[in-house]
């Protein structure tokens, strides 16, 4: 069911709910007061009646069945009679009117002094009247015809009244929730246009206040981020296929001209030789693009472990070094943390040593005396990684686009690379809950800064 019909339905059930409890309730206090008043009236005929001829003299029956015939006070269906102590009628002001009278009535009448009854319609009034020592018990019943008229036309009109305020709150809702959702229907309607081919569409916002605004507002930004996901995609997508380009034209050139003639071996050799070259060249390549997919896949599917981070970079250095002999590097602990959990992180070695390796390697690659210094410090709640290096430097604009994949600056496309590295070393770090930054100065040397949170709730029992 539509969000539209829903609400127009939830409106009129409640419009209708308050309605009827509105009309319950207005009936209910009408006939209770109908009641209430005719019993009133009841009380009053039937006392005046009594005391005309039981307390004067020069009253009797008949005279009193004539004033009682001539009254304008009169009810209808009007019955009176009254019984002395030994509940023998005194007077009765109809001879044809019938009133059930039973024991148990006058028992009650005499016990509570006043007692009224109800059958179907008409309604009887008992009380009691002592006068001179004598008790007697006068009963009287009518039937308040008028009162239950107006009370049955006040019942069809609130029925009437019902019904037609249902159907006024079906069309009324209906009309109101169509308003209510126009500004969500904008914005399916404007979701629509927006496809792949122009992602730089956007919804209107409004006001900017109120709920479908700031999800309007929600829904720009994440397209914000999807256009530049995709922007970054495309470029990556073109600089992966120009890396990959170079390597395979290189090999297949020099086989080319390896087959234009027969040469000799040594000439073969080094043709070998170069392209083995270019062959490694391309399998690094290869490795890094798969290693910076990898990272994003191992959020879901790789399950991280208790490591300890003095290990993890003495490893890294170790490793390093044995594949690179020139590079020098140097690990210093500033502080060392009295509590030995201080060293635990949650994450996975082979990524951390990969991301590691990439920041090391940079620094020794674009330093004049391939070295650099690794400081640890600890804190409460982390670990700092500084990876010091006194190499080129960098400018602000070109440390703006150092983390994106492929990205090299002018001065630093005669050293071997590909700009894959810190990007690739970025993802690792975000994937263990981490944060990577960098600050250099021109032509004296970069920092890298990576904090990676404690996992002190291990338990290393």
């Amino acid at each position: 069911m539509k969000i539209k019909n829903r609400i127009t339905i939830l409106f009129s059930l409640m419009v209708a709910l308050l309605l009827v409890v509105f009309s319950v309730s207005i009936y209910f206090f009408s006939s209770n007061y109908r009641e209430q008043e005719f019993y009133q009236r009841i009380n009053d005929r039937a006392l005046t009646t009594a005391k005309l001829l039981i307390e004067v003299n020069e009253v009797d029956s008949i005279l009193i069945k004539i004033i009682n015939n001539h009254t304008q006070n009169r009810l209808d269906s009007e019955v009176i009679v009254i019984y002395d102590d030994l509940n023998q009628l005194v007077y009765k002001s109809s001879n044809d009117s019938l009133m059930k009278i039973t024991a148990l009535m006058f028992y009650e009448v005499r016990i509570n002094g006043a007692k009224n009854f109800t059958e179907k319609e008409t309604q009887y009034s008992g009380i009691m009247l002592a006068f001179r020592n004598n008790n007697y018990v006068v009963f009287a019943s009518a039937i308040d015809k008028t009162g239950l008229d107006k009370l049955k036309n006040l019942k069809g009109i609130l029925i009437i009244t019902v019904f037609i305020s249902v159907i006024f709150s079906l069309l009324l809702g209906w009309i109101f929730s169509g308003k209510l959702l126009k500004p969500i229907s904008n914005v399916i309607s404007q979701v629509d246009k927006i496809t792949y081919s122009n992602i730089d569409l956007r919804v209107d916002e409004g006001n900017k206040k109120d709920e479908i605004a700031l999800l309007a507002v929600k829904f720009n930004k994440m397209l914000d981020r999807l256009e530049k996901s995709i922007s970054v995609q495309k470029k990556f997508v073109s600089n992966a296929s120009h890396e990959l380009r170079n390597p395979l034209t290189s090999i297949s050139g020099q086989i080319e001209v390896a087959l234009l003639k027969d040469r000799e071996i040594p000439h073969y050799k080094t043709t070998l030789i170069s392209i083995l070259e270019d062959i490694k060249n391309l399998r690094l390549l290869t490795n890094n693009l798969l290693e910076l997919a990898q990272a994003d896949i191992d959020t879901l599917f790789q399950k991280f472990e208790i490591i300890r981070i003095d290990e993890i970079l003495w490893n890294t250095r170790t490793e390093l070094i044995k594949r690179k002999p020139e590079y020098n590097v140097a690990i210093e602990f500033e502080n060392q943390p009295k509590d030995e959990n201080s060293f635990l992180i949650k994450g996975n070695e082979r990524l951390l040593k990969t991301a590691l390796i990439n920041i090391m390697e940079n620094a020794c690659k674009y330093s004049e005396d391939k070295s650099v210094i690794l400081s640890v410090t600890f804190s409460e709640k982390n670990i700092f990684l500084h990876f010091i290096d006194h190499g080129m430097g960098m400018t602000q604009e070109e440390m703006d686009h150092i983390f994106e994949p492929f990205y090299r600056a002018d001065r630093a496309l005669g050293i071997s690379g590909y700009g894959i590295g810190i990007s690739l070393s970025q993802k690792i770090v975000q994937l263990h809950k981490g944060e990577i930054s960098l600050s250099s100065v021109l032509k004296k040397g970069t920092v890298v800064t990576i904090k990676l949170p404690v996992d002190k709730n291990f338990d290393a029992a």
